[in-house]
């Protein structure tokens, strides 16, 4: 795993074109280590991504929207760290809990 997350330190750019990703924990990975992001809008990299706030996000099928830009990549590098500062397991847990419909402590007895 430790080499995962080296070889996307490395990168100047980490790319996730897949359209069904359900959560995207990829690019959270990617925002983690200090590089910038693009991911197509679509599944769950939708609500992760902020389009030229902490990364691009592009039309599903549609690369021409990929450009280079130095400035813009450091200031999505620098964003997408800070977007993932204050996101943890925990949070993701409790915010899933909230949502979910209250389940009892104890099972119930049967008869």
């Amino acid at each position: 795993m430790f080499k995962f997350f080296r070889n996307i330190a490395f990168s100047d750019i980490f790319v996730l074109p897949s359209s069904t990703e359900t959560f995207g924990n990829v690019v959270l990975e990617a925002m983690a280590s200090g590089v910038p992001v693009i991911g197509a809008d679509a599944g769950g990299v939708r609500n992760i991504i902020k389009h030229r706030v902490n990364g691009l996000k592009f039309k599903p099928k549609d690369s021409q929207q990929l450009i280079e830009n130095r400035e813009m990549r450091d200031r999505l590098k620098a964003a997408g760290t800070q977007s993932v500062a204050n996101r943890s397991w925990d949070r993701v847990f409790n915010g899933l809990i909230g949502v979910s419909p209250t389940f009892p402590t104890k099972p119930p007895l049967r008869d």
